[in-house]
């Protein structure tokens, strides 16, 4: 990928996760950690594994990049504290040469302590790191004066598929605008914008454990 005139080199990982491979920084957004619990403690039965396999996904990540520093976009936890909090801080306690960082979504309400905790530094909603401006949603850039391309999360993009025999499927995305890249969802639990994709911009599919660009 190639913006402004400056080369940066990215892996889109079929988890979900944005590397970028010249300064060693993983991105991803709304792992919604606890939403399984939060929605059980309402009487809403969901599966609880939905936090585990999140939290696999992670480690493999981090195992595989060896990343020195992990950006969270937003909506890290879906909502008050719950038990995904100490789950999470067991997987971050395992990479002392990581550093962690949150760029905090509207469901990110823990107390500062929590955050702390787990050696996780809560930064700024809007943060310009390594010439990319960080944020949840994209809507908060409006009336911003900055030409820095976004990376953002918050809208868990997605794609219709359509297959032979009137097959459909929905399928979550990267999605690279003129202005910046959108984030599939990371977690498990989280829903799908369906997107209809633009003329010009570009975007890949998760599917099957790959990476896969759909024409627009």
């Amino acid at each position: 990928m190639i913006f402004e005139g400056e080369s940066r080199e990215f892996v889109m990982l079929p988890s979900g996760a944005l590397w970028n491979v010249s300064t060693h920084i993983l991105y991803l957004a709304d792992l919604h950690l606890g939403k399984g619990e939060h929605f059980s403690s309402h009487g809403i039965s969901v599966p609880l594994q939905v936090d585990k396999g999140c939290l696999e996904k992670l480690n493999n990540d981090l195992l595989l990049t060896q990343p020195r520093q992990v950006y969270f976009l937003g909506d890290l936890f879906h909502s008050t504290y719950n038990s995904a909090v100490e789950q999470l801080g067991s997987v971050l306690a395992n990479y002392c040469n990581t550093s962690f960082h949150l760029i905090p979504g509207n469901h990110d309400i823990l107390q500062e302590d929590k955050y702390k905790g787990l050696s996780l530094q809560v930064e700024s909603r809007l943060l310009i790191k390594e010439g990319l401006l960080l944020v949840h949603d994209a809507l908060d850039l409006v009336g911003q004066q900055s030409n820095n391309y976004f990376v953002a999360g918050h809208i868990h993009p997605g794609v219709l598929m359509k297959g032979k025999g009137r097959q459909k499927m929905c399928l979550p995305c990267f999605y690279w605008g003129k202005k910046g890249v959108y984030l599939p969802a990371y977690g498990l639990f989280t829903g799908i914008k369906v997107l209809k994709p633009i003329k010009g911009e570009r975007v890949y599919v998760l599917a099957g454990g790959k990476v896969l660009e759909v024409k627009a």
